[in-house]
């Protein structure tokens, strides 16, 4: 569930429009990097983008998680 506010009880639905959007571009953001931009190096080091793309989700999914 998102997070849009610690005492909210329900969900409002455009934040969590937005939250999708923000989730969405984090990740397609990262494999355009990765693919052929400033991380591409790491294409030669795939245990070290490995290590990126889960720091980067674990970040993204806990700045999202409503029950922290």
């Amino acid at each position: 569930m998102f997070r849009i506010d610690e005492t909210a009880q329900t969900l409002d639905p455009e934040a969590a429009i937005n939250m999708s959007y923000a989730a969405w571009c984090t990740i397609h953001g990262l494999a355009l990097f990765a693919s052929g931009g400033p991380l591409r190096s790491l294409q030669d080091h795939p245990e070290k983008l490995e290590v990126l793309v889960n720091s980067v989700l674990d970040t993204l999914l806990l700045g999202m998680d409503k029950r922290i």
